[in-house]
């Protein structure tokens, strides 16, 4: 009997909180106020900086901050290595361009290269040293 009553209880206060309508006014009130919430963050308008030359570890941060939150990189060189440690690459260019306006989900697409990359070939042979 007491699970029943528990179980009762647990309902008739949820079926009230379902009908109470916290914190706005009702739809026939006249002195409802109008929405002054700000737009989301995702529909915010966001100019695009140059990141071209600057580390991949400092311009995560500096995309980010901005509110740009679809951030895709590629290895310039074609190898499709992974960035492991961030500082160790270079954003070499950039899609969209410099100044382009955008949202939170405009896909950025940075082109990234180790500073090693330009050094020469890093082809090896076995049984050469």
């Amino acid at each position: 009997m007491r699970v029943r009553v528990l179980v009762v209880g647990i309902l008739a206060g949820l079926a009230l909180a379902g009908c109470r309508d916290i914190g706005t006014a009702s739809s026939g009130d006249s002195s409802a106020a109008p929405d002054t919430s700000s737009p989301s963050p995702a529909a915010a308008v966001l100019v695009m900086p140059d990141v071209t030359g600057q580390r991949w570890s400092d311009v995560r941060h500096k995309l980010l901050d901005l509110g740009f939150d679809d951030l895709n990189l590629h290895d310039g060189t074609g190898r499709d290595r992974p960035v492991i440690v961030a500082k160790n690459w270079v954003v070499r260019s950039q899609v969209p361009a410099p100044g382009t306006r955008g949202t939170a989900k405009t896909r950025i697409t940075l082109t990234v290269t180790k500073p090693t990359d330009r050094a020469g070939s890093t082809h090896t042979v076995a049984g050469v040293v």
